[in-house]
C-alpha cells in the first residue's frame, strides 16, 4: 500500500516533515519502495535546507535537476532520480539488498551537498 505514512500534497511543507520515523517504519514492515520514496524526498528536504534547491509540491526532479549548480551533485542527483523514478513510478519491486544500496547512494547525495 502506497498510502503507508505520509501522503505529500501541496499545502505540506517539507522542511515541517520529519521523515526518519516515517523510514524506520517502512523499513520494518519490509516496504521497500515506500522507504526509498521517502528517502528521496528526505533528500529533496536537506538539498532545501541547504538552499541548492528550492522545494515545490509541482516540480520535477529536471527542475531540481537544473536548479543545481555543483556538477559533482547534479550527476549524483540524476542518479538517485532515476533510481527513485524506477523503484516509485516504474512500481518495480526492491529487495532488501538493492534498497542498502539505493539508502548509500542518498546518503552520499546528501554528504556532497552538505
Amino acid at each position: 500500500d502506497w498510502n503507508n505514512g505520509i501522503e505529500i500534497m501541496e499545502e505540506n511543507q517539507i522542511e515541517e516533515i520529519e521523515f526518519t520515523d516515517i523510514i524506520k517504519s517502512n523499513e520494518r514492515e519490509g516496504n521497500c519502495r515506500n522507504a526509498v520514496r521517502y528517502q528521496y524526498l528526505a533528500m529533496l528536504k536537506s538539498l532545501s535546507a541547504q538552499n541548492l534547491i528550492e522545494w515545490d509540491f509541482q516540480k520535477t526532479n529536471i527542475d531540481y535537476y537544473r536548479e543545481l549548480k555543483n556538477l559533482d551533485t547534479k550527476e549524483h542527483f540524476k542518479k538517485v532520480s532515476y533510481l527513485y523514478d524506477h523503484v516509485w513510478y516504474g512500481e518495480f519491486s526492491i529487495g532488501e539488498e538493492t534498497y542498502r544500496e539505493a539508502v548509500a547512494e542518498f546518503q552520499t547525495l546528501k554528504n556532497r551537498a552538505a
